[in-house]
């Protein structure tokens, strides 16, 4: 979804447009249903919808609609109350009416081209104009004066690449509609703030701090907040299958368009673990440009402070700490591992990368990460296994077990838990294997029966590569991997999980589910995406479960 609300706008002695809800248009809507209907098996649902339509009109159809132009709703404020306005691309009022009136709707005429509508099951009439070849209908004849005269460009911007698409144009809501939301905050935050029982000055203060400062995070999104547009695309151009997209613009200029600079392409140094044959892969990498660091460098240690203090006050009354002497090493380790939380926050920039791969027989989780002092992580790690070293049933770190292109694996065998249904058992083994991987300004984990394989290989694939552009975020996941391991776990759940994985079988790739994080002008754009084989086999789920309805048997779960 674009930024440029300009479109959108209004005269500035004229009523301003909030908000606009497009859907692409009759005939696009009905290629969508056969494209979805074809995945499940019934191409043709468009034709039945048709029919029926023809059936309850008497032949007559949709009289005077345009099946080509988008449909809308265009919500204005003119000072008063903000007032929706639907726009139809109909160029027939009058026949339309004719045909509305079987289903019990009654037209007056309210003068100057209006007519005023009775609707059945309505406590309010509603009110339609004929204006060329658009009517518009609104719960005012007043509201009608200020429809756009010709709404195409303003609906058909916003359903270029989408099927249905919404946009709020922010800096067009009221003032006094934003200082309620304002104080609405401010109010939450002092009914938040109450004193708890025990806290002390200092943690009351350090919790009043960090709770201002999101304050202030909040007002900034309600003040610079440009447009807000969400969008949906259900057909075979946008992959196929289907795109869910939320994005967001800041007013230019604007402190909050500078901090979305931060949301912008930029290198990894993981691409390895971005592995498409993957049951799951993810990978954040962000690059925030110095001088944005350097402006937000006091806000951030602001908040990271009282966060640091929130963890260790929660170490000092956690009652399971076997010793004053374990909860102050407990407690050493937390400091370093939230040092190197601090230092990337700092930094202004993240790359990591997690991959899960789950077979039949095996299961791997890798992880990689850039850190400024990985020394750190080791020596948690090293204040942890102090702890447990007194414990008789605790697991013995091996040190030193491993390394591979100047990284040093420590492992540990972690006991798997009883009770976990067979077939899980079977590939996770007696023993889960962690290893984390220390480096020069890089941490790895990995888990699994083949880690050191499966790490290596990743690390190799990421060298050969090198700095690689990606987007700041994608999550991919492969469906039919994800029902076929739901299916090795036990509970009502898993009868479902199976149908979904045999509705996936005959999927050749197109089975992935993803999220992404896309860089726009002044904003980021997030887009969920459905590949067409996830499609079909919901299709399919939703075809056998009519099939066992019209049975007379239930579900399998």
């Amino acid at each position: 979804l674009g930024s440029d609300a300009g479109k959108l706008g209004a005269a500035d002695d004229g009523p301003k447009t909030l908000a606009v809800v497009a859907l692409s248009g009759w005939q696009p809507l009905m290629d969508d249903i056969n494209y979805l209907g074809g995945l499940a098996g019934k191409p043709q649902q468009a034709q039945g919808i048709e029919g029926m339509i023809n059936l309850f009109t008497q032949g007559k159809g949709l009289q005077g609609l345009d099946r080509s132009k988008p449909w809308g709703v265009v919500v204005q404020f003119d000072g008063g109350q903000p007032v929706p306005v639907i726009c139809l691309p109909i160029d027939d009022l009058d026949g339309m009416l004719q045909i509305a009136q079987a289903f019990g709707v009654v037209a007056d005429d309210a003068g100057g081209g209006v007519k005023e509508l009775s609707v059945p099951q309505s406590p309010q009439p509603l009110f339609a104009k004929q204006d060329g070849a658009w009517v518009y209908v609104s719960q005012s004849a007043e509201a009608l004066d200020a429809a756009p005269a010709d709404p195409t460009d303003t609906l058909s911007e916003l359903v270029t690449e989408h099927d249905l698409a919404a946009r709020v144009l922010a800096q067009n809501v009221p003032a006094i509609y934003r200082q309620m939301a304002v104080g609405a905050l401010r109010q939450g935050l002092q009914e938040g703030l109450e004193r708890e029982s025990g806290e002390t000055d200092e943690e009351y203060e350090a919790r009043r701090e960090l709770a201002e400062l999101q304050l202030d995070q909040m007002v900034s999104l309600i003040e610079d907040m440009e447009t807000l547009s969400v969008g949906i695309a259900i057909n075979e151009e946008v992959g196929p299958g289907m795109v869910i997209d939320f994005s967001a613009t800041a007013v230019d200029g604007s402190e909050l368009a500078e901090q979305m600079v931060g949301m912008r392409d930029a290198t990894t140094n993981f691409a390895g673990f971005m592995d498409e044959s993957a049951t799951m892969h993810m990978n954040i990498t962000v690059e925030s440009p110095p001088e944005l660091v350097a402006k937000q460098r006091a806000q951030a240690e602001a908040a990271i402070a009282p966060l640091r203090k929130q963890m260790l006050d929660a170490i000092d009354k956690e009652e399971s700490v076997p010793s004053e002497e374990a909860r102050e090493i407990f407690k050493s380790a937390a400091n370093d591992l939230f040092d190197v939380y601090a230092e990337v926050v700092l930094s202004g920039n993240l790359d990591a990368a997690i991959k899960l791969n789950v077979t039949s027989d095996s299961f791997s989780l890798l992880g990689g990460a850039a850190v400024a002092s990985p020394e750190k992580v080791e020596s948690a790690l090293k204040k942890l296994s102090e702890i447990a070293k007194d414990e008789p049933n605790a697991p013995a770190v091996n040190w030193n077990a491993e390394s591979h292109s100047g990284i040093t694996f420590h492992t540990i065998a972690l006991p798997v838990p009883p009770g976990i249904p067979p077939a899980a058992a079977d590939i996770l083994g007696d023993t889960v294997e962690l290893a984390f991987g220390i480096g020069e300004e890089r941490v790895y984990v990995a888990a699994g029966k083949d880690w050191l394989s499966a790490i290596t290989a990743a690390m190799d694939a990421s060298a050969e590569q090198g700095p690689t552009l990606t987007k700041p975020m994608t999550l991919k996941l492969s469906a039919t991997s994800i029902a076929k391991l739901a299916t090795l776990m036990d509970g009502e759940n898993q009868a479902m999980a199976r149908l979904f994985a045999d509705a996936l079988a005959e999927s050749t790739g197109d089975d992935h589910i993803s999220l992404t994080i896309d860089a726009i002008e002044r904003g980021f754009r997030y887009r969920l995406q459905i590949e067409e084989g996830v499609l079909r086999a919901a299709g399919g789920m939703a075809e056998a479960m009519a099939r066992q309805a019209g049975a007379g048997r239930q579900p399998p779960f």
